[in-house]
């Protein structure tokens, strides 16, 4: 299983997102398999749903790339697949991204404590999604992917934590970035 960060090829609100993270990355997403036709689960303005590498290798840029390693392959497929059985088909969270944007509004003007009061538990937006899976590999294996508030991380903050991190192999290289 892949973490994959991207940026949305045109898009308006990928240059928004970058544009309010200062970074290259608007988009964290999971990926399952390692050939053109393996599949993909994002939560996008369509909500939660599962889709092909090949066609999402089209439509957007992928930055980076890290391999979740430290858990049994097949064991960790397992779990996702249990939690995307509650995830598919969800609505996207667009409340609580326009939450997260107040909160990083917020962030800038210097508040210390932030909260997204519009966010779900329910519905997810994409770094939130991935944050959730997350939670859910922490919980059953003990392995620590990503740490925070799901409903307040960027797709760059997810990025960031990715960097020396002892349960994450950095497979960038392998995509013509």
């Amino acid at each position: 299983m892949q973490i994959i960060f991207s940026n949305h090829k045109g898009s308006v609100v990928s240059k928004l997102i970058m544009s309010m993270t200062k970074s290259n990355i608007s988009h964290a997403s999971i990926r399952f398999g390692r050939t053109e036709s393996s599949w993909m689960v994002e939560a996008t303005g369509k909500g939660v749903y599962p889709g092909w590498w090949n066609h999402f290798t089209k439509t957007s840029n992928v930055v980076h790339a890290f391999e979740v390693k430290g858990v049994d392959e097949e064991k960790l497929e397992k779990l996702v697949d249990e939690c995307l059985d509650d995830m598919i088909g969800k609505s996207y969270d667009f409340r609580g991204i326009i939450g997260f944007a107040i909160a990083i509004l917020l962030k800038y003007l210097g508040c210390k404590k932030i909260r997204n009061i519009f966010g779900s538990e329910k519905l997810y937006f994409c770094s939130e999604f991935v944050m959730r899976i997350a939670k859910k590999i922490q919980e059953k294996f003990g392995v620590i992917v990503f740490v925070g508030d799901p409903e307040l991380m960027s797709p760059y903050d997810l990025f960031t934590q990715c960097l020396n991190n002892k349960y994450l192999d950095d497979k960038s290289a392998e995509y013509a970035i």
